[in-house]
């Protein structure tokens, strides 16, 4: 069966696993024993079945459902480590420079490539710049990285974190150009108060799509990026739904370490479904969190990470078909369930993609 018409299959229940209902624990160590017995084990195949099986869905924003001439699919990464770059030797850019950044998509491929627009968090800069700014820990990829996003099939790059100014306005601006250089949208940071805060607008197979995205951590400049304490954000969500067929809101929230979003995450994840977000999705706490849907927004509070330095984390990607037919509007959604080994993430379902290298992780691993 067609791999991407597996995982967009739409069911019309919407019950979803919460958390600790279908995920496994982390590995201690990542040693090739562990890995090796962990893979071939009945709970890696009975959990990444059963977290696949419940997590599909239909939201109806209004009408019945019917089948739409009009669809284009959306594919939503979490974070994106571009590396390390402040700590000497780490073996996370090691491999980038070995393998290359474009290798850590190697397993999505031809997800990325059946989906019409691709976005994902870049947890970091795209510079050169020494300038740091005074913080315990700095993130940062050559801008060369650029292109292997943008050869791996990617779209849009969140820049809307804590992350986005380790390197100060001089790392954001490269940031920005080595992106829009390579023919990359960016959302959520800017040069200017005015593009910071400026929505993406896509027009996609005769429908029109908004993006933004905002942070509630560590937003040291209104100015270049885009902050969830900003009071205007709720007004700025509903003047740019009126423009658009669908809205995307994306968050940089929460608490790390943590499978359940804080009430803080609860309150703006409804101020933008309020004001007309018909999608609203986090990362920063690094794991997956949990889904809801409110009125008619669907809410995935946090899909964790996509490519990071950590290994046996159980993460998710979300993929979404946006249907159009008249006034009709309907999303399905697929919560895809993945898992990081050696910084680069699989299907937790090894019935979609191969199963994780084997080799020994290597050392250095930072806190986040």
């Amino acid at each position: 069966m067609d791999l991407y018409k597996i995982l967009i299959t739409v069911c019309f229940s919407l019950f979803f696993a919460q958390p600790g209902s279908a995920q496994l624990q982390p590995l201690a160590n990542n040693t090739t024993s562990q890995i090796n017995a962990f893979i071939s084990s009945d709970t890696w195949r009975q959990a990444g079945a059963s977290r696949i099986e419940q997590s599909s869905g239909t939201a109806l924003l209004n009408g019945v459902i019917q089948a739409p001439p009009l669809q284009t699919s959306v594919l939503l990464l979490g974070d994106m480590l571009p590396g390390i770059g402040d700590k000497k030797g780490h073996w996370f850019d090691a491999k980038i420079k070995k393998d290359g950044y474009a290798s850590f998509f190697s397993e999505f491929s031809s997800l990325i490539k059946a989906s019409d627009i691709v976005a994902g968090n870049l947890e970091g800069t795209l510079t050169l710049s020494k300038v740091k700014k005074i913080k315990e820990f700095r993130f940062k990829g050559n801008p060369q990285v650029a292109k292997d996003l943008k050869d791996s099939g990617l779209s849009i790059l969140i820049l809307a974190n804590n992350h986005s100014f380790d390197f100060g306005p001089e790392g954001i601006h490269d940031t920005l150009n080595a992106l829009h250089k390579n023919g990359l949208y960016t959302i959520g940071a800017g040069n200017s108060y005015e593009e910071t805060y400026k929505p993406l607008i896509i027009d996609k197979n005769g429908m029109r799509f908004g993006f933004m995205a905002f942070s509630d951590i560590g937003t040291p400049s209104y100015d270049n990026v885009a902050s969830a304490k900003n009071s205007y954000i709720s007004e700025m969500i509903a003047q740019a739904k009126q423009k658009v067929d669908f809205l995307i809101v994306s968050f940089h929230w929460g608490v790390e370490k943590t499978l359940k979003p804080t009430e803080r995450q609860i309150q703006l994840a409804h101020m933008a479904a309020d004001a007309g977000a018909d999608v609203v999705f986090g990362h920063h706490p690094h794991y997956a969190q949990t889904f809801e849907k409110y009125n008619n927004t669907l809410v995935f509070y946090g899909l964790g990470e996509f490519i990071f330095y950590r290994s046996s984390r159980n993460q998710e990607i979300v993929s979404l078909k946006f249907n159009k037919n008249g006034e009709l509007k309907t999303i399905d959604y697929s919560i895809i369930p993945i898992i990081i080994f050696n910084g680069k993430p699989y299907y937790l379902n090894p019935d979609f993609g191969s199963k994780p290298e084997t080799e020994k992780s290597a050392t250095g691993e930072l806190p986040q």
